[in-house]
């Protein structure tokens, strides 16, 4: 989805690097890029350097950028544990993401053309309207309680997805 081919993908990132030889920040540029532009499913990007030249390989990175939560995301079980899996490939809970992601939505708004800005309220909407502030307690235990209550609004996407699903909880298949 979206209008951002793989080809300006490609420019993007080989002007990036030129600039600032920095793969993260290249990874996150078109992230936000692809999100600027609707796409409006999950998005992922990694930028591999393959001369292998000043890159400490001994550490794991991750920088994670939750993408869009719409009403039938959160009500679709396949879409939500792939979701809480890549929050968790990142060392954070769905509650921790779900609350970056309304974050980053709250912030968006501001300066959006009114049509994007009434998909983005819409989005907030979705998610609820968290208890506190911004960064506290009040606002983290309300999204755990969001996270907790989740499974009463998800629908099964189906049985082959379930079966697969619980092969790879058995280790049968990579996750």
């Amino acid at each position: 989805e979206g209008d951002f081919p793989n080809a300006e993908v490609v420019r993007m990132v080989a002007g990036l690097l030129q600039k600032t030889n920095d793969p993260g920040a290249a990874a996150k540029a078109v992230c936000q890029k692809a999100i600027e532009t609707g796409s409006r499913d999950n998005i992922t990007c990694i930028v591999v350097m393959l001369d292998g030249q000043g890159q400490d390989t001994s550490k794991k990175n991750f920088e994670f950028s939750p993408g869009p939560l719409t009403e039938q995301a959160l009500e679709h079980k396949g879409f939500m544990d792939a979701y809480e899996a890549m929050a968790k490939r990142a060392g954070m809970t769905l509650a921790q993401a779900v609350e970056l992601r309304y974050e980053a939505v709250a912030g968006m708004i501001e300066g959006s053309t009114p049509a994007k800005a009434g998909q983005l309220r819409e989005e907030l909407s979705a998610i609820g309207a968290p208890a506190g502030t911004k960064g506290s307690s009040k606002r983290a235990a309300w999204f755990r309680n969001w996270a907790e209550k989740l499974p009463e609004r998800l629908k099964s996407d189906g049985p082959d997805n379930d079966i697969l699903r619980a092969l790879m909880a058995q280790g049968v298949l990579g996750s």
